[in-house]
């Protein structure tokens, strides 16, 4: 699907084999501005830990979780990218979405939300789930204002490749769909 977005039309479709680098690049890139300089070391150790479990190998990783995995293209360049993982047999979760720095502030970020919904519905869900910390201060403000429900904050313990652990603060969201 091709939207218009400032200007720029913007491709979002389905993850091929060619995009795995410029998928690495992006989470990594993204992880590395949102890092407080205090947490630096923290952020590496998710990094690695993430492109080992999941973002290294993304065909792998949504085929054996029977999820979906999209990016976002301008002229071929990777902009931006979700994943989405099934919870169960009406809930799905949303993962891993990520604009590229230098296309922030434009609507990708709601365009990405409007089609991981959109393509949640057609796989026949009810419900859209995800989390944020409380260091990704804009991607809390697009869940608030775009119908989604805070039902959980917690404390992240422990560290995994979905969470960087360490006491940060994580919201968690639903939305019906």
């Amino acid at each position: 699907m091709t939207q218009r977005i400032d200007s720029t039309d913007v491709t979002i479709r389905p993850f091929e084999a060619g995009d795995q680098a410029a998928v690495a690049a992006l989470f990594v890139a993204v992880n590395r501005d949102l890092a407080p300089p205090d947490r630096a070391a923290a952020f590496e150790s998710y990094i690695a830990r993430s492109l080992d479990a999941e973002i290294g190998d993304i065909a792998r990783y949504y085929d054996r979780h029977r999820g979906w995995f999209f990016c976002a293209t301008v002229d071929h360049e990777l902009v931006g990218m979700f994943g989405l993982e099934p919870r169960d047999g009406s809930t799905v979760e949303l993962r891993r979405m990520y604009v590229a720095l230098a296309h922030r502030r434009l609507g990708l970020g709601r365009a990405l939300l409007v089609a991981a919904e959109e393509a949640a519905r057609a796989e026949g869900f009810a419900r859209l789930v995800l989390s944020t910390s409380a260091i990704q201060e804009q991607a809390l403000g697009l869940y608030g204002t775009s119908g989604f429900r805070e039902v959980r904050v917690e404390t992240e313990p422990e560290a995994s490749h979905k969470a960087l652990g360490g006491g940060l603060t994580r919201y968690h969201f639903e939305k019906a769909l």
